[in-house]
């Protein structure tokens, strides 16, 4: 999957369970972020250190390694052990769901090869609008609920955690549609082989900074009302 399709999946998986079983104190830019930060080894592929898909993409290393860093940062920062399973379930479904879901991914790495994937080529139409979908699903869970009751979901969070997360977020789907862009542009068309699915490419990640610049407007207005609330009534 592309940056958005993980980032997504995470969102859609993270708000089903929170509100499932109820867990408050979850946030969902921090969710996104994480959901993205396997690939991070591009960067470092980029400057030779190692290549895509190997060690952050490592089912195994994930499975032994993120849970317990994640468990024993959300304790020393006083949070939920529902919303540290979260957090621990964006990053690994990234591995298990999006890069199985679409392409390919080697589920033994580094220890031994094992492809594992569903047929879906990346980048193809079918890829794409898979993504569209779920963006849409999410866009639509994002308006209904910035249009409800105050204070019935933890969805619009905005405390310092989120506000650096979007951040970092935000600049992770703009680098990463730069890159992806300036590849198809200046390459053979490797991964994307038609002007349709180009033109897929650029309006899915133009959607999807224009949603999750929307949901960072209205989790901020949402801190705003709610601390107008607070204030004191100082009229008779």
């Amino acid at each position: 999957m592309y940056l958005v399709g993980h980032a997504i999946v995470a969102f859609l998986i993270a708000y089903a369970i929170s509100k499932k079983f109820k867990i408050a104190g979850v946030s969902f830019a921090l969710v996104m972020l994480l959901a993205s930060l396997p690939d991070i080894d591009i960067l470092f592929q980029s400057i030779g250190v190692t290549t895509h898909k190997t060690y952050t993409h490592s089912l195994i290393l994930s499975l032994m390694l993120v849970p317990p860093v994640i468990f024993a940062i959300t304790k020393w920062r006083k949070a939920s052990t529902g919303a540290a399973f979260i957090y621990s379930l964006a990053y690994i479904q990234h591995i298990v769901i999006g890069d199985i879901v679409i392409g390919a991914t080697n589920v033994l790495s580094p220890f031994g090869e094992l492809l594992v994937g569903t047929g879906i080529g990346y980048g193809t139409v079918a890829h794409q609008v898979l993504e569209f979908l779920l963006l849409a699903f999410a866009a639509g869970i994002v308006v209904s609920k910035s249009f409800g009751r105050q204070g019935e979901t933890t969805l619009f969070r905005y405390n310092i955690t989120d506000k650096v997360a979007y951040v970092l977020f935000i600049v992770a789907l703009i680098i990463s549609f730069v890159y992806l862009l300036y590849g198809v542009k200046v390459l053979p068309r490797v991964f994307i082989e038609t002007d349709l699915e180009l033109a897929l490419f650029v309006m899915l990640h133009l959607s999807a900074i224009a949603l999750v610049s929307f949901l960072v407007l209205v989790s901020r207005q949402h801190k705003m009302s709610q601390a107008r609330q607070t204030l004191p009534n100082t009229r008779d």
